[in-house]
């Protein structure tokens, strides 16, 4: 069975810019032959965009952070999908590889859980007489 490959590009969105004139930076993931296209929710100026290496030039503080902030997001994408093929094998889509890079298809449990888990025991807490070690 042939290996499915993962690929990250990064893109400049060039048609939107914020008042600071500022571009949002996508991705663009693709599995095998599935791919999806989401935001890095990061910005950058258009003029330090070099769309030949996916990253900003120079040496600038925007430069440095927005390049650092882009290999941490590449690492969490190749993390997400080295997990998922361990745990599903070879049937590994990009909807999937960002589903779990955001978190959608998390198996822990939320706050929602957690506080109805509360409430089924309030009435068991509240039977139980007080110690008098307590009483004033």
């Amino acid at each position: 069975m042939k290996e499915k490959t993962l690929k990250l590009l990064f893109y400049l969105k060039r048609g939107t810019q914020s008042k600071e004139g500022k571009s949002p930076i996508m991705a663009r993931l693709s599995v095998g032959r599935t791919m999806v296209q989401f935001s890095c929710k990061i910005a950058c100026s258009p003029q330090l965009w070099d769309s030949r290496k996916s990253r900003l030039v120079g040496k600038s503080a925007e430069a440095v952070s927005v390049n650092a902030e882009l290999d941490r997001l590449q690492l969490a994408v190749h993390r997400a999908f080295e997990y998922l093929q361990s745990k599903q094998g070879e049937v590994v889509t990009a909807e999937e590889v960002k589903a779990t890079l955001f978190g959608l298809n998390s198996d822990s449990q939320g706050l929602l859980y957690h506080l109805e888990t509360i409430a089924q025991w309030v009435p068991f807490v509240a039977s139980v007489p007080s110690s008098p070690v307590f009483a004033a």
